[in-house]
């Protein structure tokens, strides 16, 4: 199951409180006398925004970091188109979902304890797929050590700076993460935020894979894990479970270890999101 947490940031609040302050202290200094000096560092950060917070009071990365006025990447038309797709969240515009800004790169990370020596090399062949059929840019930022966790903070300063956190890509376990108990095998999902424009859109997230998937067979060449990190990286980007067991969104893994027309179809809409430059 895809799993979405979404922050609501109280927008009209803040702007208008932050416009105040800055014409409150910029009347002040027109009318000190002339020539008055003050103290060094008196009013340091007073011209300054204060930072942005969500609804819950913590405190979010400042907007539009790394956001392009277009997409990176060109909007991708599926060679062949399938209707057997469906969304996570819904729809803004009754045609695309909300998803992932295509007017900044979307980071991750890898965190490689209890995987496979190839496993960053399967990641990144398997996120280049996701780009090739979404037109968002992905960009890798490296091996990392973080612990799973269900709910894992999409903004994580003291960690990755002052930015939406990367996305997290590791195996674990049902302890770590209780809905990989019982038969599931992949959990994915990615945290969305409502911004000053009313668009929702997804800012960091997770992909985490059973370690069980290490014991089971492959098919046909094809690791176990593989297919499910596809399916799970479609979640990732907005893609929901679909009733075709002939298209990898299918809840059940089987015979089918790619994208098929229906799932490609659903990754290009997925991947025409509006700019995010108030996120």
């Amino acid at each position: 199951m895809a799993t979405l947490t979404v922050l609501i940031v109280l927008a009209g609040l803040w702007w208008s409180w932050s416009a105040q302050r800055s014409d409150s202290v910029a009347g002040f200094l027109a009318e000190l006398p002339g020539g008055l000096a003050l103290p060094d560092g008196l009013l340091d950060g007073a011209l300054t925004d204060p930072p942005r917070r969500a609804a819950d009071g913590s405190r979010l990365p400042p907007a539009g970091l790394e956001e392009s006025p277009t997409r990176l990447l060109p909007v991708v038309t599926p060679s062949v188109f399938g209707d057997q797709y469906a969304f996570v969240s819904p729809s803004q515009d009754a045609l695309r979902p909300y998803g992932w800004s295509p007017c900044r790169p979307v980071h991750y990370v890898v965190d490689v304890t209890g995987a496979p020596a190839d496993f960053q090399d399967s990641v990144r062949v398997a996120v280049a797929e996701i780009s090739a059929a979404t037109g968002l840019l992905f960009v890798d930022d490296g091996a990392v050590i973080e612990a799973a966790s269900p709910a894992r903070e999409p903004h994580q300063p003291a960690v990755y700076g002052d930015r939406w956190a990367p996305v997290l890509i590791r195996f674990t376990d049902d302890v770590a993460v209780p809905g990989l108990a019982g038969d599931t095998v992949g959990q994915a999902g990615g945290s969305a935020m409502t911004g000053p424009s009313g668009l929702t859109h997804y800012v960091s997230g997770t992909v985490y894979l059973d370690v069980e998937l290490l014991a089971l067979p492959g098919l046909g060449g094809v690791p176990a894990y593989l297919p499910v990190l596809r399916h799970e990286l479609a979640h990732l980007v907005g893609l929901d479970h679909v009733d075709d067991p002939a298209q990898i969104m299918f809840p059940t893994t089987g015979f089918v270890t790619t994208f098929q027309a229906g799932d490609l179809t659903g990754l290009s809409l997925a991947g025409q999101a509006e700019c995010a430059p108030d996120l």
